[in-house]
């Protein structure tokens, strides 16, 4: 029976890290546009899609598109900003400008991403940028603080671009905020919340792929913040996010020669307990 998978243009598919575009669905095909522009369009058969999600190399995001989800993700993401200190929230400010004053200006055919161009454009975007800030410093922003971003040194051409290609996968201003930010270094235990995020993530270590320890601690982070997101939308305080150590230690507490025959395919025990950092 030919396989058939319920996605639609209003969906995203999620490989790799990367929110891809639905562009075209045909009976047996669909068009995928990575969301950053990181390559051109791609073509997959359902069965191919359905491969990938089996095996835990991408998910669906059902109405990623659409602009209740669109609101949605803009509300939670503001919620958790709001609440960090103004030193934080005007960085986050800043980079934000940066990406949004680039990109229209790319559109305007004023500037691309090759290396001169770009270049030659950081002095004007500059001064694009600190209007921006002097702006909201009339419209009643902290001023203290916004004061700061005019005397800071402005990025250049490779920190700019790394921006703007994570502004471009999500349009998330979160994506500005350091990864630490809810690291849990400092707490002494950790939620059943996230427990249940921690173990979920560690299956895809049980994997034939052998997906390596740093990739498991990214894939929970991950989740963790989108559990943040709704924790904060019902007014409770986010998770912290959850150390590679502590990745380490949950698997390391797995039976050794289940995890090498689960994830290795049984290809001797003396391989038992080999963890990847993924350095």
């Amino acid at each position: 029976m030919a396989v058939r998978l319920r996605i639609s243009k209003s969906d995203a598919l999620v490989a790799g890290g990367t929110v891809h575009v639905v562009s075209a669905v045909s009976d047996s095909t669909l068009e995928l546009r990575p969301l950053d522009g990181s390559s051109d369009l791609l073509c997959f058969s359902y069965a191919d899609i359905k491969h990938m999600l089996d095996e835990c190399k991408a998910t669906i995001e059902y109405g990623y598109f659409s602009g209740a989800q669109a609101a949605r993700r803009a509300l939670a993401s503001s919620s958790l900003i709001s609440r960090m200190g103004a030193a934080e929230k005007a960085q986050v400010f800043r980079k934000q400008l940066y990406v949004e004053c680039f990109l229209e200006a790319e559109a305007n055919g004023e500037v691309n991403r090759s290396n001169d161009p770009c270049v030659a454009f950081l002095s004007e975007l500059g001064k694009r940028v600190e209007a921006k800030i002097l702006e909201q410093i009339r419209l009643g922003g902290d001023g203290a603080e916004l004061g700061k971003l005019l005397s800071m040194k402005h990025p250049g051409r490779t920190a700019l671009m790394a921006w703007v290609r994570e502004w471009q996968k999500t349009r998330d201003p979160m994506c500005f905020v350091k990864k630490s930010r809810f690291n849990g270094g400092n707490t002494k235990r950790i939620s059943s919340q996230v427990e249940n995020v921690l173990q979920t993530a560690i299956k895809t270590y049980l994997h034939p792929n052998q997906i390596n320890v740093r990739h498991v601690a990214d894939e929970a982070n991950r989740a963790i913040r989108e559990l943040n997101k709704s924790l904060v939308l019902n007014d409770l305080l986010p998770e912290r996010e959850v150390s590679t150590r502590t990745v380490y230690r949950r698997i390391e507490e797995l039976h050794q020669f289940e995890t090498c025959a689960a994830s290795s395919g049984g290809r001797g025990q003396e391989q038992a307990g080999t963890l990847r950092s993924g350095s």
